[in-house]
């Protein structure tokens, strides 16, 4: 859990030894909660901002504290009327904040995303110039210069972007694009090993260097790296037809013969979805994911210029759209605590616990909601929900235990602490069983894991505690 007990256990009845330990014991619980806390939802603990007025949305009254509704379902929005709605608020947003190269590179990706290239190119120039360090604008504008057949210029823009340490893997991948286009692939191969040393678990830079290294004829190499961008999450289908192509150079038959399987049932999954729609419906299906991301672009930087009001509005008119966005519920779900909003927070992380019953963290992050809340059966629900999903994990054990700290179900709390330290002996762990223990009256108990707390802090291996 993240809220450490806001009171200590009851240390009356100990006796004098133990209260030459109580100080440093104290001490060392709390600095292991925090660790705790600090493992899984830093970016929720910043300064609040002022909390701004939002309407309720809908006539059924909402729980205690809740302020919104989260939308459920997508609106549906005429396409001329989403992509000038997409425009108004991008314009909207340059008017306000006329320096400001986030703000630019947000509204420049709309108008790239529109075809309106000549539009982006100059509000990501205009931007580079304001501010060379922003990642964005250059790889945008490398895409518009390669679109336009200046690839020479693009290759030098994102060069220079690597040069300077003003790089993402987008940069890396838009180049080794363009370096692949105009044939130079021993580059584009180095460009892509380098973009991996610094983002090793992108899927698209493994998928890149596994097509470029089957052009160069490393099959070996080349279905290594495809199967890397599998494991990371790559989706398009073109992942498993190069595969199989690797795969049946290498004389790997049987298992060309399952990747091109693969290949055609998502090709045929991808051709149902997409049979019998009319162009305006293709376009819509495009339209839609371009504007939700302008919203939630421009949401954040209202946000960070300190403008909630504006970014809530935003982050639900994406939700409006997609509803079923987990980024964007994420960034929310952060939002709201940051903005002292924890009830609409929670209804969030419910949100996308709902939509992916099977992730941990916002499991972990729902409880820690929820116990602040209040709520304790609800986080301790939670928690449980993470144990049988990581049973080798150790956190969720400690968050629990810690939870029962707080709730004054000391015996419970000792149980869980041992429990983690089973799995994984950590500093944490040993912090958690020696506030139970001395809540409970074990003095010795209490000694032997603060001890070995410290030691595990400081690097040292574990021993047993009695």
């Amino acid at each position: 859990m993240t809220n450490a007990p806001k009171d200590p256990p009851d240390q009356s009845g100990a006796g004098n030894g133990a209260q030459g330990q109580a100080p440093r014991l104290g001490l060392m619980v709390i600095a292991a909660l925090l660790i705790v806390a600090c493992f899984f939802t830093v970016y929720w603990f910043l300064p609040g901002e002022e909390t701004p007025p939002a309407p309720l949305l809908g006539e059924s009254p909402l729980p205690v504290g809740q302020t919104v509704e989260i939308p459920t379902t997508a609106v549906e929005v005429p396409n001329e009327d989403l992509q000038a709605d997409g425009v108004d608020e991008i314009e909207k947003l340059q008017k306000r904040f006329p320096k400001n190269p986030a703000a630019m590179h947000v509204a420049a990706m709309l108008y790239a995303g529109l075809r309106q290239t000549e539009k982006a190119e100059e509000i990501w120039r205009r931007s580079i110039t304001l501010d060379s360090r922003y990642v964005g604008p250059r790889t945008g504008l490398a895409s518009v210069l390669t679109d336009r057949g200046e690839d020479d210029e693009a290759v030098q823009v994102l060069s220079r972007a690597i040069a300077d340490r003003c790089a993402s893997p987008e940069t890396y991948y838009t180049l080794a694009e363009v370096l692949t286009k105009l044939g130079r692939l021993d580059e584009a191969e180095k460009t892509l090993q380098d973009g991996l040393k610094l983002f090793p678990q992108v899927a698209k830079l493994w998928f890149l260097l596994g097509q470029t290294q089957n052009q160069r004829q490393q099959f070996e190499q080349a279905e290594a790296s495809l199967l890397k961008a599998i494991q990371f999450g790559y989706g398009s289908p073109t992942v498993y037809f190069t595969l199989s192509n690797a795969c049946i150079r290498q004389g790997k038959k049987e298992e060309a013969a399952k990747y091109r399987k693969q290949f055609s049932e998502m090709k045929e999954a991808g051709a149902e979805a997409t049979e019998g729609q009319a162009f305006h419906e293709k376009y819509g299906k495009a339209l839609r994911p371009l504007v939700a991301s302008s919203f939630a672009g421009a949401a954040a930087v209202y946000e960070k210029e300190k403008e909630p009001g504006e970014a809530e509005r935003l982050f639900l008119k994406n939700l409006a759209l997609i509803p079923k966005n987990p980024e964007v519920l994420r960034e929310l779900a952060s939002f709201y605590l940051k903005t002292e909003r924890p009830a609409d927070a929670r209804v969030v992380l419910q949100r996308l616990v709902e939509l992916d019953p099977t992730g941990a963290i916002d499991l972990m992050n729902l409880a820690s909601v929820s116990a602040q809340l209040g709520d304790f059966a609800g986080a301790e629900k939670s928690l449980r929900q993470v144990i049988e999903l990581k049973p080798d994990a150790a956190l969720p054990r400690i968050s629990l235990a810690q939870l029962f700290l707080q709730t004054g179900d000391f015996k419970e709390a000792r149980a869980q602490a041992e429990s983690s330290i089973r799995v994984v002996p950590t500093a944490q762990g040993y912090g958690v069983l020696a506030a139970a223990a001395q809540a409970l009256g074990d003095e010795a108990t209490a000694r032997s894991a603060t001890e070995m707390a410290q030691r595990l802090s400081a690097g040292a291996p574990p021993q047993s505690v009695p």
